[in-house]
């Protein structure tokens, strides 16, 4: 390079570099008390990426809307769920004291070595998870899931059923995922199914998508 600074590990990796700033851990959430359907929500800053793990090792936690302005989660059963979100991003603060910091030709920092920065261990793609997939890892860590986009299902159709009446069956699918001391489970799973009484046949809707996530670690974050 013609200037600036570079710094690899014993691996010759590089580390950092003053041409590029790493995701850095902003604050903790913590949700516990799940509202009658079984949801909670969060509000959603676009200029952030949040991470999350349920720490009872109880319940299955699922993301089934993510918005402009709030991102919701589902837990099953919510009774007993404690559900921690990591929010990353950018940093524009200095702090303050010693340490080890690097600023790039702009005056912006890209590293501080009083910061802590996303640690990722894991990522997974896939379009079929079958019975479902389990992700190992050490029990000295705890770790957390980035989705970038998870599974989801959902549809609605009217069928000649039941002595020639219209019923309306509505049905919704979603990746779950489960948390415990050495691994990570995740499948998909029913959230919701109905029956009701129709008049028309008002045809059907259904969404999927791939599975795309990181697995990060959130050891004493």
């Amino acid at each position: 390079m013609a200037a600036g600074i570079e710094v690899y590990n014993n691996n010759n990796i590089l580390q950092i570099t003053d041409k590029f700033r790493n995701l850095q851990f902003i604050e903790k959430i913590t949700l516990s008390s799940f509202n009658s359907l079984d949801i909670q929500e969060i509000p959603n800053d676009l200029s952030s990426f949040y991470a999350f793990r349920e720490i009872t090792g109880t319940s299955s936690i699922a993301i089934i809307y993510v918005g402009s302005s709030i991102i919701r989660f589902f837990a099953k059963p919510a009774t007993s769920a404690v559900v921690e979100v990591f929010r990353f991003g950018y940093s524009t603060t200095v702090s303050s004291g010693g340490g080890f910091q690097v600023f790039n030709s702009n005056g912006e920092i890209v590293f501080d070595s009083n910061n802590k920065y996303m640690r990722v261990i894991d990522s997974r793609h896939t379009n079929n998870l079958g019975s479902g997939i389990t992700l190992s890892h050490d029990t000295s860590i705890k770790t957390a899931i980035l989705a970038g986009s998870v599974y989801t299902y959902s549809e609605m159709y009217n069928t000649d059923i039941m002595g020639g009446s219209w019923y309306t069956w509505q049905a919704s699918d979603a990746q779950v995922f489960n948390f415990y001391e050495d691994r990570i489970e995740t499948k998909v799973e029913n959230l919701s199914s109905s029956l009701t009484s129709g008049t028309t046949n008002s045809g059907y809707f259904n969404e999927r998508k791939t599975s795309s996530f990181l697995v990060l670690d959130v050891t004493n974050y």
